[in-house]
């Protein structure tokens, strides 16, 4: 069965790559063996720079921006990057790693700019991280840890005719077109993402499972609080979500593809996030109007070491051991509606007035790497 495939990858330890991406002012480089630094991206079917995919027009959203920090020890001055959006006039709902010091290895002044490079930088007086995420919850150190989600109030408001936007507080994310904003390095699916430039683009995916639903994992913590989204190029092969899925496998073992999870994507529209796009949102539509439905988190795809078995020969990324972006990898969301109270609470909490957080048994999300799979939290430095 697929997942006990999966469950015997987790518990060998083997081949184990946990990347985090990061971008800087100036250059990329590799901070440690262990992690890898790549910048900020929305990965695109075409050309990212064709229209379709720019932050202009109906599909404008003033209201994002990115969010930097200054590495510490650092004598090349990098900096920390990642996506988010506004969900009042000074307060930004982002990912937890984003702000987390010690994950990030900054400073802890951090800076946000509303509207991109156009903007104006603001600083942040103060933040709330999810208890889950604090608790360190997740496998294999913060592999899929619950709680990556956050709230920041500015020093002051954003400019005036910035957006903000409503988080969803629904339970219907799944089957249904969701936009999605991240800025910084882009790229093609064929090839995933691999030029930096901080520009704001937007695309479309949807959610098709929960991270619960197809590794059972934070079942106990944060069930369903995590939702995945795969990069298709229309090809049954590539269908990233069919694949990790599946529980179905031939007599040899060869894993199949479920074709429940059937989607194979939106079309030139669909796009994907990388490193850097941590903390920026989806959006959904409905009757009642547009809101934040998600906040980018993580990615996967199967490492190298696996990538030449015989019982995944039907893998599905392009790039098969490269956590590029590329086509066929797994990408997840923090699910804004199942934190929608603990993130009511942490802005009245930032500002200063008297109320109860949730306990973290309400809380919970986010994920990264697993043994015998490749994962990144999708930030820049």
């Amino acid at each position: 069965m697929k997942k006990d495939v999966f469950a015997k990858l987790l518990l060998s330890g083997a081949s184990m790559a946990i990347a985090v991406a990061v971008s800087t002012t100036a250059q990329a480089g590799q901070l440690s063996p262990s992690h890898t630094i790549s910048a900020s991206r929305i990965v695109t079917t075409l050309d990212p720079n064709d229209p379709l995919y720019a932050n202009a027009g109906d599909n404008l959203r003033t209201g994002i921006g990115f969010l930097r920090s200054p590495i510490l020890d650092s004598e090349e001055g990098f900096s920390s990057f990642c996506s988010g959006a506004m969900i009042s006039s000074v307060h930004v709902l982002t990912a937890a790693h984003c702000v987390d010091q010690t994950f990030l290895g900054n400073n802890g002044d951090l800076i946000w700019r509303p509207g991109g490079l156009d903007g104006t930088d603001i600083g942040v007086e103060s933040f709330l991280i999810n208890p889950l995420w604090l608790e360190g919850t997740g496998i294999l150190g913060d592999a899929f840890a619950a709680g990556d989600i956050a709230v920041l109030r500015l020093e002051e408001a954003v400019p005036e005719g910035t957006e903000f936007y409503d988080i969803y507080r629904g339970s219907d994310e799944f089957g249904v077109a969701h936009r999605h904003y991240g800025l910084g390095t882009s790229g093609q699916g064929d090839t995933g993402g691999d030029t930096f430039d901080l520009v704001a683009r937007t695309g479309l995916n949807e959610y098709e499972a929960t991270l619960t639903s197809v590794f059972g994992i934070n079942a106990d913590i944060a069930p369903d609080s995590q939702l995945l989204y795969d990069f298709d190029n229309g090809l049954a092969e590539n269908n990233g979500l069919a694949w990790w899925a599946s529980d179905l496998e031939d007599s040899d073992g060869v894993i199949l593809l479920d074709q429940s999870l059937s989607s194979l994507g939106l079309g030139d529209e669909e796009v994907t996030i990388d490193g850097g796009d941590s903390g920026g949102p989806s959006f959904i539509t409905t009757d009642e109007g547009t809101f934040i439905a998600g906040v980018h988190s993580f990615g996967f795809s199967l490492s190298d070491a696996f990538c030449d078995d015989p019982a995944f020969v039907f893998q599905p990324d392009v790039s098969c051991g490269d956590l590029n972006s590329s086509f066929g990898e797994v990408a997840g969301d923090t699910r804004v509606s199942f934190f929608a109270d603990w993130i009511d609470s942490a802005v009245l909490a930032l500002d200063g007035e008297p109320v109860d957080v949730p306990a973290p048994g309400a809380l919970g999300l986010l994920g990264l790497g697993i043994a015998g799979l490749i994962a990144r939290r999708r930030r820049v430095s």
